[in-house]
């Protein structure tokens, strides 16, 4: 601690005040003062330094010299102000929740509180956001004419979306915006994300961009007059336009966020050589690096970006330092998962070695979001649940803390973990626990009034997400019944699962399985044969459930090949139905896109009407992209001949040499094309995704997850299409 807190006072007095201070807003333009030493910081300086700090993107010094000086002068209300923006910006979102109410408790009617309280509304969702409208009119009120809180005022509007009354605002303070530079900046951010909401107006962008220009005439060293327009142009995939407006945010501040995003710039510069970009990116790092005092945040920036460029040593002894110097900090945390994640990707990776990365992540306690420790158990589940090496003792302990957490991680500790208990015969009675908390759990999550009885017409195969968690919950419980022996319980957990969501794999397996074991060959067989007609992977239970069927009945696999004709049929129709009931219920056309692919080539959605279309969205970093993609370029390569056919890729990634390394590495053929935030306009909330657009341009198919045995998929979505067989071509063009 002592370490840290001399850290922060070096900081104080080299990166703050070195620099210069801005001096009042209040008192005309913003200014750069003489160089004062940290010790010499005056109750008014103090709340310059930390708001100086703010507006150069130095999140989290602001918060550790916030701290320090607030130790020094705890009544002083601007002070304490900007220190609540600061943490709510560096996603300290309880610890500035906190403060806000200890101004509340102790200044209640000081307006800096209402300005602190307007502040943490904005960037974080602690409070309503009517609190917050509320705190920062009334804060604007207190102080019509300071510039601070006509900010947060018109800052306040921005975050919740009242943007237009935002720009009214700041317009009708235009002697403000002329001598303010931050006033001026807000204006054009404003301006810019209502340009984002409008992406087929480019008079908007260009609107706003000659705003930020005003602003760099305001003050040419202004940060933000660089960094925020650098970063608008980064979310409309402008990079190259982006590159020299960050690089200048960069060369007026040091902050790890400006130099994450610069360096962000260079990986997505189109005009740039590979090599090119990792001198550039190399040399910066280094630079930066050399400096007597390195943050943490920048080491983890540092790390990440290696990793970005392939160059996994670097980025290893980078995080290393993070480690070394405070391995329980959030910092270290990142570093953690960043390691954990480099080793999935790794298509051979060390399994013991990382086993024991994901162990350590979920051993130690979270920093802020537990995301990514509940993630990692989820990892370490899949690992574990079908090793026969792992003790029953081992697994029932991550399950219970799995049940423990939120959200899908829970989830997964009453289905998928219950179902393994259940298959092992293991801690039954827990078991029926774990599975009875989740019905609890799914009825908190909310779900339909109406329940469908065991023995009535399945409901429709595609439930809403709320059934469908029930119906995985009672499958799971059903199991643990049978495996008790209670039968009828069994019997009837299970057919109320299924009449819930009659396509799951692992009920339609469970109800084989209990029929089987009743003597009810028959009905074992209907259901098996729904199981075999779904999509999964070759290791999937219901893979080979007919073969295991088969051989169980007649003790050998002689004879099998005839069985699985007499039933084809069966099984064709039921893919068929399930494939049919999938389809997009009311006609709707996708946004028209214009995208430029890796190949420097624009395609427009509008040229490819009278064409089936199937657009793919994805990434390189997305997991569950990279199990379907090899399938998906068998694909491509047997059918891109197809002239009435389109298939069309959409890259998520941030960097498109990374996607063109990843398709090199791994010999695909397909093109791609970079995403420039078509996807978040067009509403595709999760990777993968695949649509399906007929050749009058209506989505009839919106497939979203890992789609397993995809060649089939895909085709009998084309069959639906086309309303016939679909037949492949002779030839294709690759």
């Amino acid at each position: 601690m002592m370490a840290k807190n001399m850290w922060i006072l070096r900081q104080l007095a080299i990166v703050v005040l070195v620099s210069g201070m801005v001096a009042s807003c209040g008192d005309g333009h913003e200014t750069t003062g003489e160089q004062v030493p940290a010790e010499f910081v005056t109750a008014d300086d103090a709340p310059r330094v930390v708001r100086n700090l703010y507006f150069s993107k130095h999140f989290p010094l602001a918060v550790d010299v916030g701290n320090t000086l607030l130790e020094q002068y705890p009544d002083n209300t601007e002070l304490a102000a900007w220190h609540v923006l600061a943490l709510a910006r560096d996603r300290n979102h309880e610890a500035a929740k906190q403060r806000v109410l200890i101004l509340e408790a102790e200044h209640p009617a000081d307006p800096w509180t209402l300005f602190a309280k307007a502040a943490a509304t904005a960037w974080t969702r602690e409070w309503p956001p009517e609190e917050g409208l509320e705190a920062s009119a009334a804060a604007l009120a207190a102080n019509p004419s300071h510039p601070d809180f006509v900010w947060v005022r018109a800052e306040s509007l921005r975050m919740k979306g009242q943007k237009a009354e935002g720009i009214v605002l700041l317009e009708q303070h235009q002697e403000l915006l002329e001598r303010h530079v931050e006033l001026q900046n807000l204006l054009a951010a404003t301006m810019f994300d209502l340009a984002l909401e409008d992406p087929s107006d480019d008079s908007k962008r260009s609107a706003a961009l000659d705003a930020f220009d005003k602003s760099r005439e305001i003050d040419p060293g202004n940060v933000n007059a660089h960094f925020q327009p650098g970063w608008f142009l980064m979310a409309v995939d402008r990079p190259a336009e982006a590159y020299p407006l960050l690089k200048s945010a960069a060369e007026l501040s040091d902050a790890p966020f400006i130099l994450g995003y610069y360096w962000g710039s260079i990986l997505k510069h189109h005009d740039l050589e590979q090599s090119e970009k990792q001198a550039i990116i190399d040399e910066s790092i280094s630079r930066a690096l050399d400096a007597s005092e390195v943050s943490p945040d920048l080491l983890v920036r540092a790390a990440g970006i290696y990793g970005e460029l392939g160059l996994r040593d670097k980025q290893f002894a980078v995080g290393e330092r993070v480690l070394e110097a405070d391995p329980d900090s959030k910092y270290a945390e990142q570093i953690r998962h960043s390691r954990v994640f480099a080793m999935l990707r790794d298509p051979d990776p060390d399994e013991s070695e990382l086993r024991e990365a994901l162990s350590e992540v979920i051993a130690r306690e979270p920093h802020g979001n537990p995301f990514l420790q509940h993630q990692a158990m989820r990892l370490l589940f899949e690992r574990i649940k079908g090793d026969p090496e792992t003790s029953d003792e081992e697994l029932y302990a991550l399950i219970e803390r799995m049940s423990e957490t939120e959200g899908r991680t829970r989830f997964v500790a009453y289905t998928e973990g219950v179902n393994v208990l259940a298959d092992r015969k293991a801690y039954l009675e827990d078991a029926e626990q774990l599975a009875s908390e989740g019905l609890e759990f799914v009825a908190q999550v909310g779900q339909s009034a109406t329940r469908p009885t065991p023995g009535a017409p399945p409901m429709s195969s595609r439930p809403g997400g709320a059934l469908k968690m029930e119906a995985a919950v009672r499958d799971a419980l059903g199991w643990v019944f049978f495996q008790k022996g209670d039968n009828g319980k069994a019997e009837q957990e299970l057919l109320t699962a299924y009449a819930l969501d009659n396509t799951a794999p692992s009920t339609l397996l469970h109800l084989g399985q209990f029929h089987e074991a009743a003597g009810n060959r028959s009905e074992a067989q209907t259901y098996y044969i729904k199981c075999a007609g779904l999509p999964m992977r070759e290791d999937h239970p219901c893979a080979n459930v007919l073969l295991e069927f088969y051989k169980r009945q007649h003790g050998t696999e002689e004879g099998f090949d005839n069985y699985l004709a007499s039933i084809r049929e069966e099984i064709l129709a039921a893919s068929a139905l399930r494939v049919a009931e999938r389809q997009v219920r009311e006609a709707v056309k996708p946004l028209p896109f214009s995208l430029r692919s890796l190949d420097g080539n624009q395609v427009v959605l509008e040229d490819l009407i009278g064409k089936t279309v199937i657009v793919k969205f994805w990434a390189v970093w997305c997991a569950p992209c990279r199990v379907e993609m090899p399938e998906y370029d068998v694909f491509y390569e047997r059918f891109s001949g197809d002239e009435d056919l389109a298939l069309v890729t959409i890259s998520l990634d941030p960097n498109p040499d990374a996607v063109r390394r990843y398709l090199s590495e791994n010999d695909f053929g397909f093109d791609v094309l970079i995403d420039d935030q078509y996807a978040r306009a067009a509403n595709v909330v999760g990777i993968p995704t695949t649509w399906f657009v007929d050749p009058q341009g209506n989505m009839v198919f919106d497939l979203r997850g890992v789609t397993h045995d995809l060649e089939n998929e895909y085709v009998a979505r084309l069959d639906q299409i086309r309303g016939e067989a679909y037949t492949k071509p002779e030839s294709t063009t690759q």
